[in-house]
């Protein structure tokens, strides 16, 4: 009996995960250019992420940030394991293009590459597929969401917490939160490129939990 419930629960838990092969698409973050500043190595997309369990849904609409950033840890989102990233099928549309008569335009394709990123510290896995989600016979549905903030978190593009005592047998933490309110988006990139000295990486803000042992040092 025991043997058929956890069976039946890892049946479950693969009926429910999200897959590149799915229909519909929920929750869905979506990257637009306009969100975007680089400065030809690095990105800063001004949407804050905030990480989770199951697959974090991304739809890239920019060109100009490479895919393989999405994959590796060391590049975007160290603190999420799995993404299920959605962008334009960029080589299909531009060799339609090619092949068209200079004189002919048509409507933009409908075809789209979804990528399956399964990452950990050591490297990551990814599976990939091409879909039309325009066919009729096969439609494929996706539900935007922004990510709003709670009154019980914060944005940050980075933190530095320093350990400074003991309360009631729980760390107490002075943390140092970079929102970087005051400067353009170009400008956070440049800041955050200097102190932290990264290199060929995708930003953003990060959404973080209030601790109430911690005390918040705004920048």
């Amino acid at each position: 009996m025991r043997n058929l419930l956890i069976v039946y629960l890892l049946s479950f838990w693969t009926a429910q995960a999200q897959s590149i092969r799915d229909k519909v698409f929920n929750d869905v973050i979506l990257i637009q250019p306009e969100n975007v500043v680089t400065d030809g190595n690095d990105f800063l997309i001004d949407i804050p992420f905030k990480p989770q369990e199951n697959p974090i849904i991304i739809f890239n609409n920019d060109r100009r940030i490479p895919t393989k950033l999405f994959f590796a840890k060391e590049s975007f989102f160290p603190k999420q394991n799995t993404i299920l990233l959605i962008t334009p099928d960029w080589e299909y549309i531009e060799n339609v293009a090619k092949n068209l008569p200079k004189d002919v335009t048509i409507k933009p394709v409908g075809q789209y590459k979804f990528y399956y990123i399964d990452r950990n510290n050591a490297g990551y896995k990814v599976d990939s597929l091409s879909r039309r989600i325009d066919n009729p016979h096969n439609p494929i549905t996706m539900n935007f969401k922004k990510p709003e903030l709670r009154d019980d978190e914060i944005k940050c593009y980075g933190t530095i917490c320093k350990y400074s005592g003991k309360i009631s047998d729980k760390e107490d933490e002075d943390c140092e939160c970079y929102t970087l309110s005051d400067l353009t988006n170009q400008q956070k990139l440049l800041f955050l490129k200097e102190f932290f000295q990264f290199h060929s990486v995708i930003i953003f803000p990060e959404i973080l939990k209030k601790n109430k042992n911690h005390k918040y040092i705004l920048h």
